[in-house]
């Protein structure tokens, strides 16, 4: 989640003097935003009281994260492999009736924890027979399409007035950070990185 959000705003503070970086921030982002809503992303993650209980055992701690992990990326790997497998099915398309209007007002600490939500229910499903994993895929990824349109055309609405050669306020670059501190602009929104 915190990665979506540093790359999603380096994007959005970027994007009037490097639209080259925006984009590359922006793609970035992306791909933190379609794991969250893959259950196989947002699973249990490796148990703490394993780890405890094989420390009081004398086991090295790495040795139960490397079993336990193991098993979470063969399913990981398996899940991803079979949505590979079907994804150029119909169902699985980004909806048509998106409401992009809700993309541009949604907020996206919100928006972020119903795609985790949304994942997490079929996390089991993603970890069981095709079956089960496409009742999973069925649910999480049409779904998550949907958000990466919403939050291109969001990212897009938002941009469009903010090119270089509209900036309206004075601007100082920090050579040793490369950030910018700027002063009198309705370009950038409050607590830009400066």
């Amino acid at each position: 989640k915190s990665m979506f959000f540093e790359h999603y705003y380096n994007a959005v503070e970027t994007y009037m003097f490097n639209e080259k970086v925006a984009q590359r921030e922006l793609g970035a982002a992306l791909h933190y935003l379609e794991d969250l809503g893959t259950p196989v992303h947002v699973g249990d993650g490796f148990s703490e009281g394993l780890v405890i209980w094989a420390c009081g055992l004398g086991l090295a701690p790495l040795v139960i994260i490397a079993i336990y992990g193991g098993s979470m990326v063969s399913d990981h790997v398996d899940f991803e492999e079979y949505v590979d497998s079907i994804d150029q099915i119909s169902e699985m398309d980004i909806p048509t009736n998106i409401d992009y209007d809700y993309y541009l007002n949604v907020d996206l600490e919100d928006l972020i924890d119903d795609i985790v939500s949304n994942a997490y229910q079929y996390y089991d499903e993603a970890k069981s027979n095709d079956s089960q994993k496409y009742i999973a895929a069925q649910n999480t990824l049409p779904y998550i399409k949907e958000v990466v349109a919403g939050i291109l055309y969001r990212f897009a609405y938002n941009m469009s007035d903010n090119r270089q050669y509209d900036y309206d306020g004075v601007m100082i670059r920090n050579r040793a950070s490369g950030l910018y501190l700027t002063a009198d602009s309705s370009t950038f929104y409050n607590g830009t990185n400066v």
